[in-house]
């Protein structure tokens, strides 16, 4: 009796999941999914700024490549319908759903990584080097982990708070060229990371 009730709700459960994947596009998730991948949610419109042009293009190529994944190569539906059958006609293996989630987990990282570039904070601190006891004045930004947390990542010496600042500030040519390096920086290690020439 217990194994007829366990093929019973086995089966309705498959049922709905199929009828689920025929009408994916209406489930909540994918337009929180299609609302995430659209709105960038630039605090101002840099998309005129000639030194992010390359990062758009990445984020173009990436936002692409996001829904080519999800309706093509990872093939999510027919994958997840292939696991309610699981006999593959081709020969090929599908990727499982733990694979399928880290493959996505892993875009939307680099998406949200170049989100991060295009408009990211930087802060202005003041470090103080104890052995000789001079105060550098260091620009710093962010970056995100593999686990998508903010990390300290990226800093730029401006030199002795002494012998930079004029009437105690530090000038703007000074500072924007600082945080040019660290867009810089940024780019460069996100390039090595992602394998990109």
């Amino acid at each position: 009796m217990i194994s007829a009730t366990l093929f019973t709700t086995g089966v309705l459960v498959k049922k709905a999941l199929l009828l689920l994947l025929l009408n994916l596009e209406n489930v909540p998730e994918m337009k929180v999914y299609s609302d995430w991948l659209k709105d960038d949610k630039f605090k101002k419109d840099h998309s005129k700024d000639p030194s992010k042009k390359h990062l758009f293009t990445e984020l173009d190529r990436l936002k692409k490549k996001y829904w080519e994944d999800w309706n093509g190569e990872y093939k999510v539906i027919d994958g997840v319908r292939k696991l309610l059958h699981p006999m593959i006609e081709d020969g090929s293996r599908e990727l499982t759903p733990g694979e399928i989630k880290i493959a996505f987990d892993s875009i939307e990282l680099q998406i949200s990584r170049v989100r991060h570039m295009i408009e990211h904070e930087y802060s202005v601190i003041k470090n103080l080097h104890k052995a000789s006891g001079v105060k550098y004045v260091v620009v710093r930004s962010y970056w995100f982990d593999r686990n998508g947390s903010k990390v300290k990542k990226f800093n730029k010496n401006l030199g002795a708070e002494d012998k930079i600042t004029v009437n105690g500030e530090i000038p703007k040519s000074l500072l924007t060229q600082g945080k040019k390096e660290i867009d810089e920086m940024m780019w460069e290690y996100y390039k090595n990371e992602y394998g990109i020439s």
